[in-house]
């Protein structure tokens, strides 16, 4: 997983994050707990939005859609620490990384 994820405003982009599981491992993926938490992310029209979407994802990777914000609502570039938690039962997994919005300069209606 890149340390930097830059979800251009108007725009849809899909996350691939890799899991590593313990041998044995035979839980649904629909059981994992998956949390993105940041100042951008919400459900205002200026923050991006997530979900976590087992129906995509596989043992070996999750697969998350991030939906960037409106671009009514983006006219610069936004960057916030974020964390993605993936829990199970009481094993937890965790993982830094920046989340930018970018503005759409092109194609996005403005």
């Amino acid at each position: 997983m890149p340390d930097l994820i830059v979800v251009p405003a108007g725009s849809r982009v899909f996350l691939e994050v890799p899991l590593l599981v313990s041998e044995g491992f035979n839980a649904p993926l629909e059981a994992l707990e998956v949390r993105l938490t940041s100042p951008l992310v919400g459900s205002a029209p200026d923050q991006v939005s997530y979900t976590y979407r087992p129906d995509l994802s596989t043992l070996d990777r999750l697969v998350l859609v991030l939906e960037g914000p409106d671009p009514n609502e983006v006219w610069t570039y936004l960057a916030f620490p974020a964390r993605l938690e993936v829990k199970l039962s009481s094993k937890v997994r965790q993982r830094e990384f920046t989340l930018a919005a970018a503005p759409c300069l092109a194609g996005c209606g403005r």
